[in-house]
């Protein structure tokens, strides 16, 4: 008896080691996020902000689905123009799940002045409803560059938090 145990454990040592089954990457669907200009400029800019809101979701949904990180997919109501403030929480739901999607990413954005910006970004669970995760941002500028700064951040902050994504 007292030789069965080590022998027992030599050979669980030897043995090679089967890989753990990974988890399928994570689903993400990213929302058209909201934008509100409360910066009283005279210039009307809604074009510009409505062209730089296009390109924040685009960098955001491409810096999320990288290889290797998430899978990211598209509700149906984005042809429809469904943003966070036009959508009722339980359609946005229902949507998500009708392509499988795990998480919803949504938000808005806030030009509070000439030079500062600021926003929020969440990650909602769909199978519980719950917010997986909530960001705060605030960036400087009214650029191009400004936009693709925080969207890039904002991929890369959802990524190294939400469990299951690229850096976990």
């Amino acid at each position: 008896m007292p030789l069965r145990l080590p022998l027992l454990i030599l050979a669980a040592l030897a043995a090679p080691a089967v890989p753990p089954a990974h988890a399928a990457e994570p689903r993400l669907a990213v929302m058209p996020f909201d934008y509100v200009d409360t910066s009283g400029e005279p210039t009307d800019q809604t074009a510009a902000h409505e062209r730089r809101m296009v390109l924040f979701r685009t960098l955001l949904q491409d810096g999320l689905g990288a290889p290797g990180t998430v899978d990211a997919v598209e509700l149906p109501c984005t042809a429809q123009g469904c943003t966070p403030a036009n959508s009722r929480p339980v359609d946005l739901l229902e949507s998500a799940r009708s392509v499988q999607a795990d998480y919803i990413v949504l938000g808005a954005v806030q030009k509070m002045s000439t030079l500062i910006s600021s926003g929020w970004v969440n990650v909602i669970d769909v199978p519980s409803g719950q917010v997986a995760l909530a960001r705060k941002l605030s960036f400087r500028g009214d650029s191009d560059e400004a936009f693709e700064r925080a969207a890039s951040f904002a991929a890369d902050d959802i990524l190294r938090n939400l469990p299951g994504a690229g850096g976990q």
